[in-house]
């Protein structure tokens, strides 16, 4: 039996069969401008395909567009937020300094704290009745200034000088609470008031918390103070307790040989 012929294969069909070639030139001009206009044709087409910067920064121009106005707005808001902070902070620099030198003014009239035998007492009040109205001033017209705290608490020693202990305390009582100096100054002036006042449990108390907030030679003076308001208001064992510790809670202090003398009078 004769061997299958195997059927025959389109040479067109087959893949390893060439291309048959263009029949003349003409032909393979026509296919070559073709082939040119097709390349073009997906270069634009790929050029003008939107790539993901553009797909995400299309909708991102478009909102700005819309809110353009909203935008603007918003930066001249800003502007003139820093105008304005600018204009305050000047002010407030020029309000400082006019302050400083009111201060400096009032208490260039204060006495000395210390009266020497032969001074004219009548003198000494009548300078410090003028610093205190002078300080007063400077609290009325610089209300809010770091100075004007400060003019609070001279103002309170100036009045504590004078005798007028309600006064001191109204001034001492009008400087915010806190750990800035010129508030433990104002804290210390207004135990002392206190005591001269009578009201010992209340000079206690002040003398007690300028203790918590104090350390070194404020609260080593604190302590003595505190010592003295217990002796004073009947309280000898909390006097002897703090004089007795003093040595070892400020071994360098310069009040030691005070405390010292003090535990041995008590004893």
């Amino acid at each position: 039996m004769a061997a299958e012929q195997p059927e025959s294969q389109d040479p067109i069909d087959s893949p390893d069969a060439p291309v048959p070639a263009p029949q003349n030139r003409k032909e393979r001009r026509a296919n070559a401008v073709i082939k040119r206009k097709t390349k073009h044709k997906e270069v634009v087409e790929e050029f003008q395909a939107p790539d993901q910067f553009q797909q995400q920064g299309k909708p991102i121009i478009e909102w700005v567009l819309e809110h353009v106005n909203q935008i603007g707005i918003g930066i001249g808001a800003i502007l003139l937020g820093l105008l304005v902070w600018g204009v305050i902070d000047g002010m407030n620099a020029s309000s400082r300094k006019d302050a400083a030198e009111a201060l400096f003014r009032a208490r260039r009239e204060l006495p000395a704290l210390s009266t020497l035998p032969g001074d004219d007492v009548a003198d000494q009040k009548a300078k410090l009745q003028t610093s205190l109205t002078a300080l007063e001033a400077v609290i009325a017209e610089h209300d809010g200034t770091p100075q004007a705290d400060e003019a609070r608490v001279d103002a309170g020693n100036a009045a504590y000088r004078l005798g007028d202990y309600d006064k001191a305390l109204a001034h001492y009582s009008s400087v915010p609470a806190g750990k800035a100096l010129v508030a433990l100054r104002s804290l210390n002036g207004k135990a002392y008031a206190l005591e001269s006042k009578g009201d010992l449990a209340g000079a206690a108390s002040v003398f007690d918390d300028m203790r918590t907030r104090t350390k070194g030679d404020l609260k080593a003076q604190a302590t003595l103070d505190l010592a003295r308001v217990a002796q004073a208001s009947g309280d000898s064992d909390r006097a002897k307790g703090l004089l007795a510790g003093f040595a070892e809670e400020f071994p360098d202090s310069l009040l030691l040989p005070e405390a010292q003398a003090r535990l041995a009078a008590l004893n």
